[in-house]
């Protein structure tokens, strides 16, 4: 458990750290292609979950007699794509709406409730929906 949600932390902080210094870096409509880039690595991700988290490291890497600190960094490096590209969208997303210091909190406020939003309408549909299909 702690190893995911050091995975997790940190992938978060260090894309929400590099997302910061590539909006500063980009345009408004760069930002937002970046963006739907970030979010197109996690789908991704999703996609070939199965097949890297059960299929290959599972079956595959679970087998072998590898030493704990070993697994644990397998673990965590696989965990850190999803997360950091998670933690890179949010900041370019942020800075692609905001055009004034003013504006910046509701705006950001915004984007994070309708984003969490999302996400849960997300798991929503994966357990009601899509796994009772599957």
């Amino acid at each position: 458990m702690t190893l995911i949600v050091s995975a997790f932390m940190g992938g978060l902080g260090f894309g929400s750290l590099a997302g910061g210094h590539l909006a500063d870096r980009l345009s408004p409509r760069r930002r937002i292609v970046a963006f739907a880039l970030s979010e197109l690595a996690i789908s991704l991700f999703a996609f070939v979950s199965v097949f890297v988290l059960y299929d290959t490291l599972y079956l595959k890497l679970g087998q072998r007699a590898l030493p704990a600190p070993a697994v644990a960094a397998v673990l965590f490096l696989t965990l850190l794509w999803p997360t950091f590209f998670m933690g890179l969208s949010l900041p370019l997303l942020s800075r692609a709406f905001t055009d004034s210091a003013g504006r910046a909190a509701a705006r950001i406020g915004s984007l994070y409730g309708w984003n969490t939003l999302g996400a849960a309408a997300g798991a929503l549909v994966t357990v009601w929906v899509l796994a009772r299909t599957a």
